[in-house]
């Protein structure tokens, strides 16, 4: 079963190379959204997203430390507004065995792509793009607790699929989380979003629906009933609708 794994970012990078959010109010960004697929037929250790423009680079880590074949990594990356995105980025990838594939003409898009087998390609080009991404939510995850949060886990209700980050967020830190599932598939309450404090407390709710939305993780004593968390509008959006 393919299952989605998650992308291990340090805090700085959580918002792959996008613009702060105090920097947001002031100035919008493009976003490319890449479902990456292992069909290598082995491993892969390693994948860089590189901005061919100012040299930025974004590494993804896995939780389990490699994407096995037949997995599928999600990564996100961001350009200022007003720059072209046609062919900004350069996509590589390294399997456990050693073999590189580089892709130099990547696009700011929202695109599924299939990272192929560097050996049995024709010609250079070692991925294949398989079609747009389906519906996808993203979720502002800020940390209200008073306490740091050590793992973060969104888990869909229909296939088990999870996406699991376990770089601890500090107290009033956040970081973006983002899952999709197929373009004509009910988003509605779809998902479970889990989250595990420092004691090792799990709070859980069971009824996370696909859609863009800030989440504030409660400390227990300021839980209404047994929500642990409390919604709000999707930070960059909002940031955005100010700078306009």
């Amino acid at each position: 079963m393919k299952k989605v794994l998650s992308v291990l970012l340090a805090l700085s990078l959580v918002l792959c190379f996008a613009v702060s959010l105090a920097e947001e109010a002031e100035a919008k960004v493009k976003t490319g959204h890449y479902q990456l697929v292992n069909t290598t037929g082995e491993n892969v250790k390693r994948i860089t997203v590189t901005d061919n423009v100012t040299g930025d680079s974004l590494q993804v880590g896995f939780f389990d430390e490699m994407l096995s074949s037949g997995e599928t990594a999600e990564v996100s990356f961001s350009i200022p507004d007003g720059e072209d995105g046609e062919h900004r980025l350069t996509l590589e990838f390294e399997t456990e065995s050693g073999k590189i594939g580089t892709f130099e003409t990547l696009s700011i898009e929202d695109v599924s792509i299939n990272l192929l087998d560097v050996d049995t390609v024709a010609g250079a080009t070692p991925i294949k793009f398989a079609g747009s991404l389906g519906k996808m939510g993203r979720y502002m995850i800020v940390n209200k607790t008073g306490a740091v949060v050590k793992t973060l886990k969104i888990t869909d209700n229909v296939s088990n699929n999870a996406l699991i980050v376990n770089t601890e967020l500090p107290a009033d830190g956040e970081t973006l989380m983002t899952f999709t599932i197929g373009a004509e598939e009910d988003g509605e309450h779809r998902l479970t979003f889990t989250f595990i404090g420092e004691d090792g407390a799990e709070h859980s709710f069971p009824t996370l629906s696909i859609e863009d939305v800030t989440i504030n993780l409660l400390a227990a004593d300021a839980m209404t009933g047994a929500t642990p968390v409390q919604f709000g509008p999707y930070a960059p959006a909002e940031k955005e609708a100010e700078a306009k």
